[in-house]
């Protein structure tokens, strides 16, 4: 299960191996070996993968996400792409409220 749902979002993100492998920080021939099952991801990277598309990890190796329809595929990308920008600007908040605590002192 896991392999076919990480093929799929790699492809439904327009990623190629090489630019997913940079992306984990993994070797090229790692994503290979996941795509045909030929191994698994170890926690730590499960979890950045889950990270990197908005999915919640069990769903990677529970769920068949490409039986969804064209039209979930898309909302789901979308809910994706939101989670990923509110992720980014509480980044930056943090970030701000950190440079203003440190003009106050």
């Amino acid at each position: 299960m896991f392999s076919n749902n990480f093929k799929y979002l790699r492809k439904s993100r327009g990623k190629s191996q090489v630019a997913i492998a940079k992306i984990l920080d993994v070797n090229k021939n790692t994503i290979q070996n996941y795509e045909t099952g030929k191994s698994e991801p170890d926690v730590s990277v499960l979890i950045r993968i889950a990270k990197y598309f908005n999915v919640d990890y069990n769903s990677l190796l529970e769920t068949d996400l490409a039986s969804g329809t064209e039209e979930d595929t898309s909302e789901l990308l979308d809910r994706a792409e939101i989670i990923r920008r509110i992720r980014l600007i509480e980044n930056q908040l943090t970030e701000l409220k950190e440079k203003i605590s440190g003009f106050k002192h």
